[in-house]
C-alpha cells in the first residue's frame, strides 16, 4: 500500500525474492490513495506526493518513473512477479490535489473526515489529465495483464460535493461511459475486461436519502469493470455480482483487521478460496491485504509470517496438510528449512507478537497523521487564497489603524494648558449602581432585522412588566461585526426606546479572541484549518501592535450604547485560539511561541491605554469609565481568570458550578447567566433563577442576565415567541427579592397569577394553564436548532473564508476606497505625534 506508505526500494528488493520463494507471482502495487500519490509520473510531475513521514519517510520521497519500472522489469525477469498498479479513479484522491481544481474543494469534509475525497470529474482538466496519466502507468508497468481502477466508496464524498456546492453536476456514469471507456478502449486500446475495481460496501450508506443512494447503486452496476476485487464479502453473498462472473479474492485475508488470527487460521481461508462450491467460478487471483500496513507495522502484523500461512492455503499442498498437525509441521519446514528464518520467528506459526490492541494503538496515531496531512494539502491553495485575501485586506487593514491612531491622540486636546481629555455627551444613569440587575441578552449580530422592528417594542414594554432593567447587547462576536452603518441604525431607533422604558444598556463585544466577526476588517489570523473544524473561537491578530489603536477606537464606538456602569468586551478564550495561532506560525513558517504571551501583552497594554486617556479613570460611577472594575468578561473554557485580564468582573457561562471549583475566589465580582433553554419547565427556570440571584454560598452576583434564544428566528413563529414570554416570567419570579423559595405548587398558583396580569391577548388563560406542553416542545426544537446554525456557520465559514470569491470581493471594494495613499501619509503625520 504505497499509496498511504513508503516503501524504500531495497525493502522491496529483498522481499520480492522471499515472495517468490514463497510461490507467490503477483504484486499488487496500490500507489495512489488520499495520503500520498507515490510515482513522480514525467506528465504531471506536480502530482507526485509523498506519504506522511509515519514510517521510513522522514525525507518525504516519492519514487522516479525509472526506478519503479526497473522494479517491475526485476519481479518479472528474475522472480516470475507479475506487478500490476492500483491508482484509484474517481474516489479516495485527495493526493491528486497538485492540479489546482482536479479534486473537489472541500476542505471542512477533508479535515473532519480525512479520507475519501473525490476528484472533480466536472473539471475541464479531468479527462486529459486521467489519460495523460493512465498512459504513463501503462508504460512503466510495461502493459500489466490487469489495471487496478479501485472506484469503490464514491458514494462516502457526497458530503464533500455539497460542501463544494456543485453536488447537482455530479454524473459519475457518464464520466465513466463517456470519458474513462473513451480514453481506455479508443486512446490507449486498453481491454475493458481487465480492468479491476474495489467491491462496493453497503456499510456507509446510511447518511444518503433515497435519491442519492439510487445514484449510487447506479454509478456501481455501470462502472468501467471487468473484474471485481471483493475484499469484504465473497462474490454471490449479495445480489450485487454473480458469482460466476471474474473477480479478485481478498475477503478475510485482510491482516490488517483480522484480529490476533494464527496462521492456522490464515490458512484455512486460504484454502476455502480454492474449493468453492462447483457452482462458484475461481477467483481469477487470490491476493493476501496489506494495506494500511507500513514497514514497521508488517512486524505487527507479522505479515511474512502469515503471508508463509496463506501460501501453504495453495490448491498444491491439499494432498500434504490434513489437519493442524500437519499446517504446524509443513509450516516450520518451509519457514526455517526452505527460507531460512530464524527458529523462534518460525516457531511463532504466523502469530502476531503484537496484541490486535495494542496493533490498534499505533493504527490510530497513523491515521492522526494521515488525516493532518490531508488536511493541510487539500488546504494549501487555501491557505495562498487566504494569504492573497490577507494582502488585499492589509489595505483595509491599515486604513482602519489610520483612523483608530489618529481618534486616538484627537481625543486630547493639546490646546488646554491642563492638557484635559474631550469628552462626549455623558449618558445619564437609568438604573442606580446599587441594584440589582436582572437582564435579558439580546444578539444584534444574528437579530439586528427582529431589534428595528415594531416587535422589539412590544417585547420590552411586556419585559418592563416582569421587572426587566438591563440589556446585554451583543454586537461583535465570532458570528458577525455590526457595521458602522447598522450601529447608527440601533443608536437611532432601539437605544431611545429602551432609554425611554427605563432599562439599561451593557453593550458586549470581542476583541481579541471569539471574534471571527471581524473577517471583513482584515484582522483575524489566518488559520484555514482550525476555521473549517471549528468554525469559531477565530482570534483577531492581537500580536500586531497595531491592533491596539483599532481596540481602543472600537470600544469607543460602543459608548454611545452603554448606559449601563458596566462594559462587557467579551471572550477571552486563550486555550481555544491557541491552534489557530500555532497554524498562523507554521504558515509563516516561525517557531512556535507562547501565544499566551500575545494575550498578557495585549491585555495589559489595551488596559495602561485607557488608564492613559481617562483623567477619571478610576471614577467607576459615571457611564463612560472604562476601568477594570467596570469591564466585564465571559468566563472561558479552562475556567482560569487571567491575572492581566483586562476587567475584574467574570460572567458565568455555567453558573451552576460557580466556585465549586475554587478556580474564581468567592469574594470575586460576577454576572451570572442562565441559558433558559437548558430547561424542560419552568419551574425548573424558576429554581435556577432563584438560587443564582440569591447566591446564599457565596457573594451575591452583581446581575443575572437570561439567554431566550434568537429572536429573529421566531418570525411569524407565535409558538416561539409565547414559549419565550412564558419562560421569562418564570426567570423574573426566581430573581424576585424572595427569602424563601416556592414548592411547585405555590409556584403554580404564582406563574398563573403573574401570567395572565403580564400577557394582554385573548388566549392569554390559555396559555398561561398550558404552558408545560408548549415549553417542553420548544426545549426539543431550540436545541436542534441551536446545532443546525452551528453547523451551517461551520460551513459557510469554511467555504466563503477559502474561496477565491473573498479574493475577487476585496479587488472589487479596493478600488472603491477613498484616497488610501492620503490615508498613509496621515498615517505617518500620526506616528509623528506618536
Amino acid at each position: 500500500d504505497a499509496g498511504r506508505h513508503y516503501f524504500p526500494m531495497d525493502w522491496l528488493y529483498k522481499l520480492i525474492p522471499i515472495l517468490s520463494a514463497m510461490q507467490y507471482n503477483m504484486l499488487h502495487f496500490r500507489f495512489t490513495d488520499d495520503q500520498a500519490f507515490a510515482i513522480q509520473l514525467e506528465s504531471y510531475p506536480q502530482l507526485a506526493w509523498p506519504a506522511p513521514s509515519t514510517d521510513n519517510n522522514e525525507r518525504r520521497q516519492v519514487y522516479s518513473a525509472q526506478e519503479v519500472q526497473t522494479l517491475v522489469q526485476f519481479a518479472r525477469d528474475q522472480h516470475n512477479i507479475t506487478i500490476i498498479p492500483e491508482l484509484n479513479i474517481p474516489g479516495h484522491a485527495g493526493a491528486w490535489a497538485g492540479i489546482p481544481d482536479l479534486v473537489v474543494p472541500c476542505p471542512k469534509f477533508a479535515c473532519n473526515k480525512g479520507y475519501g475525497i473525490p476528484l472533480n470529474i466536472t473539471s475541464p482538466k479531468f479527462h486529459s489529465v486521467v489519460s495523460a496519466v493512465l498512459k504513463e502507468v501503462l508504460e512503466i508497468f510495461e502493459n500489466p495483464p490487469f489495471l487496478h481502477l479501485g472506484g469503490d466508496e464514491v458514494h462516502m464524498s457526497q458530503p464533500c460535493w455539497n460542501e463544494a456546492g456543485v453536488a447537482a453536476a455530479v454524473d459519475y456514469v457518464n464520466m465513466e461511459q463517456a470519458v474513462l471507456k473513451k480514453i481506455l478502449q479508443e486512446e490507449l486500446n486498453y481491454p475493458l475486461n481487465k480492468v479491476v475495481r474495489w467491491q462496493m460496501t453497503g456499510r456507509e450508506l446510511g447518511h444518503l436519502v433515497n435519491k442519492e443512494l439510487a445514484a449510487y447503486n447506479h454509478y456501481y452496476d455501470n462502472r468501467i469493470e471487468g473484474i471485481r476485487h471483493f475484499w469484504y464479502q465473497a462474490p454471490g453473498v449479495t445480489q450485487e455480482y454473480s458469482h460466476d462472473r471474474p473477480y479478485f479474492a481478498s475477503a478475510n485475508l485482510y491482516l490488517d483487521t483480522n484480529g490476533d488470527e494464527h496462521g492456522w487460521e490464515i490458512y484455512a481461508k486460504t484454502y476455502r478460496w480454492h474449493h468453492l462450491p462447483k457452482s462458484y467460478r475461481s477467483p481469477e487471483a487470490i491476493i493476501v491485504g496489506t494495506f494500511e500496513l507500513g514497514t514497521a507495522l508488517w512486524w505487527h502484523r507479522n505479515v511474512i509470517g502469515r503471508l508463509l500461512a496463506a501460501t501453504l492455503g495453495n490448491v498444491a499442498n491439499k494432498e500434504v496438510i490434513r489437519s493442524s498437525s500437519d499446517f504446524y509441521t509443513q509450516y516450520f519446514h518451509d519457514c526455517h528449512e526452505t527460507l531460512g528464518f530464524p527458529v523462534d520467528f518460525c516457531r511463532l506459526y504466523g502469530g502476531v507478537p503484537v496484541t490486535y490492541h495494542e496493533y490498534r494503538k499505533s493504527w490510530t496515531e497513523m491515521q492522526t497523521k494521515w488525516k493532518n496531512d490531508i488536511c493541510q494539502r487539500v488546504t494549501e491553495d487555501v491557505k495562498l487564497h487566504l494569504q492573497s485575501a490577507a494582502q488585499d485586506k492589509g489595505l483595509i487593514r491599515d486604513q482602519s489603524v489610520v483612523v483608530a491612531s489618529e481618534a486616538f491622540w484627537n481625543s486630547f486636546d493639546t490646546t488646554s494648558s491642563s492638557s484635559s481629555i474631550k469628552r462626549e455627551k455623558e449618558n445619564p444613569p437609568l438604573v442606580d449602581k446599587n441594584t440589582f440587575r436582572v437582564g435579558i441578552l439580546i444578539d444584534a449580530v444574528s437579530d439586528l432585522t427582529w431589534l428595528l422592528s415594531p416587535s422589539s417594542k412590544s417585547f420590552m414594554d411586556m419585559s418592563l412588566q416582569v421587572d426587566i432593567n438591563m440589556i446585554q447587547l451583543r454586537l461583535m462576536d465570532d458570528y458577525g461585526k455590526l457595521s458602522q452603518n447598522d450601529l447608527s441604525k440601533l443608536q437611532q431607533t432601539f437605544m431611545p426606546m429602551v432609554s425611554k422604558l427605563g432599562i439599561e444598556v451593557m453593550p458586549e463585544a470581542s476583541l481579541s479572541s471569539t471574534a471571527g466577526g471581524w473577517y471583513e476588517s482584515g484582522w483575524t489570523v489566518t488559520c484555514p484549518q482550525h476555521t473549517c473544524t471549528s468554525g469559531i473561537h477565530i482570534p483577531n491578530n492581537i500580536s500586531c501592535p497595531e491592533f491596539l489603536s483599532v481596540a481602543w477606537q472600537t470600544v469607543q464606538s460602543l459608548l454611545p450604547f452603554k448606559t449601563s456602569p458596566y462594559l462587557h468586551l467579551g471572550s477571552d478564550e486563550r486555550q481555544a485560539s491557541h491552534s489557530c495561532f500555532r497554524e498562523m506560525a507554521e504558515q509563516r513558517q516561525q517557531s512556535s511561541n507562547n501565544y499566551y504571551d500575545y494575550f498578557d501583552l495585549y491585555e495589559a497594554k489595551l488596559q495602561e491605554l485607557f488608564h492613559l486617556q481617562q483623567k477619571d479613570y478610576h471614577d467607576t460611577s459615571s457611564s463612560r469609565s472604562i476601568t477594570p472594575q467596570t469591564i466585564v468578561r465571559w468566563e472561558n473554557e479552562e475556567k482560569v481568570e487571567y491575572s492581566n485580564r483586562f476587567g475584574s468582573i467574570t460572567q458565568c457561562q455555567d453558573c451552576q458550578n460557580l466556585h465549586s471549583k475554587g478556580n474564581t475566589k468567592a469574594t470575586t465580582p460576577w454576572f451570572a447567566h442562565l441559558d433558559l433553554y437548558q430547561f424542560q419547565s419552568l419551574y425548573e427556570v424558576y429554581n435556577a433563577s432563584f438560587v443564582l440571584s440569591t447566591s446564599q454560598q457565596q457573594q451575591r452576583p452583581l446581575g443575572i442576565v437570561a439567554s431566550l434564544g434568537r429572536f429573529g428566528s421566531s418570525s411569524g413563529n407565535n409558538d416561539d415567541n409565547d414559549d419565550r414570554i412564558l419562560r421569562l416570567i418564570a426567570f423574573a419570579m426566581g430573581t424576585a427579592a424572595a427569602t424563601t423559595i416556592y414548592d411547585m405548587t405555590t409556584f403554580e398558583q404564582v406563574f398563573l397569577e403573574t401570567c395572565q396580569k403580564t400577557i394582554q391577548h385573548s388566549k392569554a388563560e390559555q396559555l398561561c394553564h398550558q404552558h408545560e406542553t408548549l415549553v417542553e416542545h420548544n426545549y426539543n426544537q431550540h436545541h436542534a436548532q441551536q446545532q443546525a446554525r452551528l453547523e451551517k456557520h461551520k460551513e459557510l465559514v469554511c467555504k466563503d473564508r477559502t474561496t477565491w470569491e473573498y479574493k475577487k470581493k476585496w479587488k472589487d471594494i479596493i478600488p472603491t476606497l477613498a484616497n488610501i495613499t492620503g490615508r498613509k501619509k496621515n498615517a505617518a503625520h500620526s506616528e509623528t505625534k506618536i
